[in-house]
């Protein structure tokens, strides 16, 4: 009784021994694409973001984009003053998820990379790199203009606040009023 027991769990050892054995499944990050990302007539929100500030009812507002550049406006307020920049992002073969923002002198701006999108591009989570002063690295949600209901955006929600460890609110309600108003 012993011996085909022993013989039994002999074979069954051995032979998951030779198997691979994994103990974590096997993730790849995947790699989203900013040119997908921002291929919208929509306005573009920044719902959340963790850089410090007063800026309010930030949106970026694509005018015209190829594979290898954007050009579009962003638009912010901070305080009760509402400004605006024309912007050119330059996009890479070889990093399918970011683009090198500058003015359009070619001024050196931001460098942004889409770290998470939703599905159907509804929204994403950028991290975005400083080139201009103290370098400075920063997380922003950005969510597009018809999917701004909490619900259609909960996943890239979950995301960022897995990578921003302190966040403030950037857009509300009010801001589609002051859009209406020009202001």
């Amino acid at each position: 009784m012993r011996k085909p027991l022993f013989v039994a769990m002999f074979v069954i050892f051995f032979t998951n021994v030779t198997r691979p054995m994994r103990f974590l499944p096997n993730f790849r990050r995947r790699t989203y694409s900013i040119v997908n990302f921002l291929n919208t007539s929509e306005r573009i929100w920044t719902v959340q973001t963790s850089r410090p500030g007063n800026t309010t009812c930030q949106y970026d507002h694509v005018r015209r984009i190829n594979p290898r550049f954007v050009l579009f406006n962003r638009t912010l307020m901070q305080g009760r003053t509402r400004y605006s920049a024309r912007l050119r992002g330059e996009f890479f073969e070889d990093h399918k998820n970011e683009e090198y923002v500058t003015a359009l002198d070619f001024r050196p701006m931001f460098r942004a990379k889409l770290i998470f999108a939703g599905e159907n591009n509804v929204c994403g989570v950028m991290k975005l790199g400083s080139m201009t002063g103290a370098p400075t690295t920063y997380y922003e949600l950005q969510v597009r203009n018809s999917s701004l209901e909490i619900i259609l955006y909960r996943r890239c929600w979950h995301h960022f606040c897995n990578v921003a460890r302190h966040s403030r609110g950037v857009y509300n309600p009010h801001c589609q009023h002051l859009i209406r108003l020009g202001i």
